[in-house]
């Protein structure tokens, strides 16, 4: 019975990795579970990101469930493109009152990248076993806007922070938009 802004969901999803934010939003969005990852699948396939089938919100691993850094790739600069997603993506700290007592609760952001690198404007960590330690980041200056995908990075190593920052910065220093 209890009754969370979808907006709020949104923010504890992208910053703190919230699954049960991301089963509340599929649920609401689409009814069920497996509903919305059949639309979401169909949504990602329409973009263009082809070698991709989900079947939950939140990318816990599942046998069936299996994505590329490609279409993560393209699924983030379609993301940029929304009304209000990079504002999210980029959050590092938000406030939000707490449904059973009056005070405030911090979230702080899981992507240390927008704290190392200048430029960085989100979008999302991931990490299962199965997967490693993953990081889809962007950055933006007056030229060039980036994304980069770093799959199956050691636990606990930071590795994904630290070859993205590689990674942008290799492409800022080889590459100028003609």
């Amino acid at each position: 019975g209890e009754h969370i802004p979808l907006n709020d969901l949104l923010y504890g999803m992208i910053m703190v990795s919230a699954n049960d934010a991301s089963v509340a939003i599929a649920e609401h969005l689409d009814g069920s579970v497996a509903n919305f990852a059949a639309h979401m699948t169909n949504r990602a396939h329409e973009l263009g990101a082809v070698n991709s089938n989900f079947t939950n919100p939140h990318g816990l691993t599942e046998e069936e469930h299996y994505t590329t850094a490609r279409d993560l790739a393209i699924l983030a600069a379609y993301g940029l493109k929304l009304p209000g997603f990079e504002q999210i993506v980029t959050q590092r700290e938000a406030a939000f009152g707490w449904i059973h007592d009056d005070e405030n609760k911090l979230l702080r952001t899981e992507n240390q990248l927008l704290y190392m690198y200048n430029g960085c404007n989100g979008i999302k960590t991931g990490y299962t076993p199965q997967a490693g330690e993953c990081l889809v980041a962007s950055a933006s200056d007056e030229n060039l806007d980036i994304i980069s995908v770093v799959l199956g990075g050691k636990p606990g190593a930071g590795q994904r922070f630290s070859d993205s920052k590689k990674l942008l910065t290799y492409v800022y220093d080889h590459y100028t938009y003609q």
